[in-house]
């Protein structure tokens, strides 16, 4: 699964990850920090070596597959 990777500007340890060339100004999020986004990484493989943090991978990808984003938090 290729994804794109988000930081918010509001809280930089929060992170979206989108399926790849989905413009994530198109998802509702639910979470004011995730209004303003910058770019981290584009057309990525879901690695979790990729990820800032190291989140699960099957985690994120699960929430993708369900809500079509998710979300996570550096530590």
């Amino acid at each position: 699964m290729d994804v794109d990777i988000y930081r918010s500007l509001t809280n930089p340890r929060k992170f979206v990850v989108v399926p790849a060339g989905l413009a994530p100004t198109a998802i509702p999020f639910p979470d004011a920090d995730l209004a303003n986004l910058e770019a981290v990484r584009l057309s990525c493989g879901l690695d979790p070596d990729l990820l800032p943090g190291r989140p699960d991978a099957a985690v994120i990808a699960r929430e993708i597959e369900s809500q079509g984003f998710a979300v996570f938090c550096e530590p």
